[in-house]
């Protein structure tokens, strides 16, 4: 059992659904924070809007198949893998922007 936690410690504790849900959370407060630090301008809304719907491309083929084939374990395929650049640009967008907003004063 402790083995299993381990290799696979999503697969015990979350459902596909939920850790999907789990990482468009992540990317979800990470654009708000980059929003907030940009002072909500309208590139930073266009910026962010385009991280959300790649976001959610990216979920949407890996939630389909298991909707229609509901495996045991989470599913991890290739297009969850683009979640995590994903999540580092939106968290350098947030750094920058809050860098270029105490530098302005």
């Amino acid at each position: 059992m402790l083995t299993q936690i381990i290799l696979n410690f999503s697969s015990v504790f979350l459902s596909d659904t939920a850790l999907r849900f789990v990482l468009f959370g992540e990317l979800f407060v990470l654009v708000l924070i980059y929003w907030a630090m940009a002072k909500f301008s309208r590139q930073s809304l266009w910026i962010g809007a385009g991280l959300m719907v790649i976001g959610f491309l990216a979920l949407l083929p890996g939630y389909l198949y298991v909707q229609e084939t509901t495996p045991e374990d989470a599913v991890i395929d290739v297009s969850i893998l683009l979640y995590y650049p994903l999540e580092l640009a939106a968290l350098l967008l947030a750094i920058f922007a809050f860098q270029k907003r105490q530098s302005q004063g």
